[in-house]
């Protein structure tokens, strides 16, 4: 009875999510009620656009018109092409049918990539019947229309009995975001291309996208009085963490292993080095994401098709400076003030690069004001880094407020403002054109 329920709890939870495969209009996907009655409509269209290919739908629509029209005289001799249709439908179900493929999918993909290049995608697809499987076409659908293949997708004409092939394609995502790749899909279409014969794989993926950015040549940097010491125990090491200062007599509770031989050997007596504490360059990134998007459009546009032209600039600026800060030995924090106050602690290692990038690559833009959401620790946190860099896609007084508060507070602050085009910079900040940034035409700061 319990795996009765959990089934029924299951298939009901699976219902409402919607068939994977297919992109659901903006009018259900971002109704906080979807209608049973829609999703219906939606997984009978996803279930015919998946068995039957573009030119079987069209044969179908043709075949329905004739067959109606003959059906309404006895003796017609449209009866004859009616039934020659009807028996190449029968000839390629049957067929189809008892050849149809049972393949085993294996699909690799990388963890992240960057929007805008391409994705390669291998598979590995070993038939695991005694037949040969004709016509396999390999993850025809994609997620979303964010994300296309760049050429056709991966097929192959022939398998042969239980072998095993590896097949390769591109993906081309053309937006930022995180995208749930569904099940691999391998359909066949043999022997008319009429129906499509589907065999699915079993493991979901997830593709990271993070911006597109361009590498800086030089970066302005604040300077803060701050220093950050280096025992701090989540900053990755890069050498020794103690500084060489000097020489010295050997006092006791030295350790033995610091003593300098060459100088004892030449004043006859114990000297040892000495060591200071290394100091850290630390440096703080504030990234604003109330991005201007559509208001009265949002029940229909779905928030994740709209392209927000200032916040990907945003984020794209924000990966470029992180990439040139963290080639510069710093230790770097980002801060995304959103939905979410993101905050993420790096390291002093180019690998800590790629938490960033996945961090940019989560961030959704803000629906109202984000700036008002810091918490009073997460400012003081800010303060005691000592400098920071604040990206802007807006000058108004609550981030006037910020920079005000934060330069009250001992901080070097870096101000950029980012501007649509026809837009009056503010002589308070460094103002860069939003389509600058994404075309790559930014270089110094």
């Amino acid at each position: 009875m319990r795996r009765f329920r959990t089934f029924i709890r299951d298939t009901r939870r699976r219902f409402y999510e919607g068939p994977d495969w297919i992109e659901l209009p903006g009018y259900i996907r971002n109704s906080s009620y979807r209608s049973p009655t829609l999703l219906i409509m939606a997984w009978t269209y996803a279930y015919y656009t998946s068995f039957f290919t573009i030119p079987g739908r069209i044969i179908i629509a043709i075949s329905f018109l004739i067959v109606s029209y003959s059906l309404t005289l006895l003796q017609n001799p449209i009866r004859l092409m009616a039934f020659s249709l009807l028996a190449i439908f029968a000839s390629d179900f049957i067929i189809g049918f008892l050849l149809r493929p049972r393949l085993r999918i294996r699909r690799e993909l990388p963890v992240r990539a960057r929007a805008g290049s391409k994705v390669r995608i291998d598979y590995y697809v070993k038939n695991i019947r005694s037949i040969p499987a004709w016509n396999i076409h390999l993850d025809n659908y994609m997620p979303g229309s964010s994300i296309k293949h760049a050429d056709t997708p991966a097929t192959a004409e022939y398998i042969p009995a239980e072998t095993e092939i590896n097949l390769s394609s591109y993906l081309m995502p053309e937006k930022r975001g995180v995208y749930n790749m569904p099940a691999p899909v391998a359909d066949s279409t043999f022997p008319f291309g009429i129906f499509r014969w589907i065999s699915r794989g079993h493991e979901m993926q997830r593709l990271l996208i993070y911006p597109d950015y361009r590498i800086l040549n030089s970066v302005s940097l604040p300077v803060g009085q701050r220093y950050q010491r280096n025992a701090n125990p989540r900053v990755s090491k890069v050498g020794e963490s103690m500084e060489f200062l000097g020489c010295r007599q050997f006092r006791t509770g030295d350790n033995p292993r610091h003593i300098h031989w060459p100088s004892t050997a030449r004043t006859g007596e114990l000297i040892v080095r000495e060591f200071q504490e290394e100091y850290l360059s630390r440096m703080a990134i504030i990234v604003d994401t109330s991005a201007r998007g559509p208001s009265l459009l949002r029940r229909f546009i779905s928030i994740k098709d709209f392209v927000y032209t200032d916040l990907e600039a945003a984020l794209s600026l924000s990966a470029a400076i992180s990439e040139h800060l963290l080639r510069g030995d710093f230790v770097v924090d980002i801060f995304a003030a959103g939905p979410e106050i993101y905050h993420l602690k790096t390291g002093r290692s180019l690998a800590q690069f790629e938490n960033i990038l996945d961090i940019l690559a989560c961030i959704e833009p803000c629906p109202g004001e984000c700036f008002g959401r810091l918490k009073p620790e997460i400012l003081n946190e800010i303060s005691c880094i000592g400098s920071v860099i604040v990206i802007l896609l807006k000058w108004d007084k609550t981030r006037e407020t910020l920079i005000r508060q934060l330069v009250e507070a001992g901080t070097a602050v870096k101000t950029i403002v980012l501007l649509d085009d026809g837009v009056e910079g503010h002589p308070e900040a460094i103002n860069i054109n939003c389509k600058d940034v994404l075309a790559g035409n930014v270089k110094e700061i």
